[in-house]
């Protein structure tokens, strides 16, 4: 294994909005297992996707960066969940696709 991947990012472009968001190839162990400690499972999904996120094009009013916050992303619409738990749900499947093989 190399560390480039480990540490790629995939883009997700987020439909009808400017919006791009980065994710992880995986989270670390310590995340996963916060995770699995997260009873509710809508509470563990906005856990994941905040987890997951390594950077965005989101800015604040006044052009600088907005930090990627548990906060921020819990006042997400479905418009931006959605595809990225999309995009977190097909890295998973093609991530256990491999092991099988």
């Amino acid at each position: 294994m190399k560390l480039s991947e480990i540490t790629k990012t995939i883009e997700i472009k987020i439909p009808n909005s400017d919006l791009i968001i980065w994710i992880k190839n995986g989270l670390s162990w310590e995340e996963q297992l916060a995770i699995m400690e997260i009873k509710d499972p809508i509470e563990a999904t906005k856990y994941l996707i905040w987890k997951m996120i390594s950077k965005w094009n989101l800015l604040e009013d006044d052009e600088t960066p907005t930090p990627i916050t548990k906060e921020i992303v819990n006042s997400f619409g479905l418009e931006i969940v959605i595809p990225l738990k999309d995009a977190i749900d097909k890295l998973v499947k093609e991530k256990k696709e491999k092991k099988k093989s």
